[in-house]
């Protein structure tokens, strides 16, 4: 298992926009789907899961986070082996 942080700066309010990211994606490739879900947890956070989508199989390839802290928003992904 691998672990990623990405951190950047915002500007005032730009993490509300990424409440939009809340649901299910999915996207359909050559070799299946893929997709990503997004869940609110609150005003300051989101999580969620990449996956992979072959036949009747789901196979979770990472866990993914958005996190607010003062002015900053922290990007996290935990990718499976």
């Amino acid at each position: 298992m691998n672990s990623f942080l990405f951190h950047c700066s915002k500007q005032v309010n730009a993490f509300k926009q990424l409440h939009s990211l809340e649901g299910k994606w999915i996207m359909k490739t050559k070799r299946g789907m893929i997709g990503e879900e997004w869940v609110k947890v609150n005003e300051s956070h989101v999580h969620g899961k990449g996956f992979f989508i072959k036949g009747a199989d789901t196979i979770v390839t990472e866990r993914i986070a958005l996190i607010e802290s003062g002015r900053d928003i922290f990007y996290t992904s935990t990718v499976e082996d």
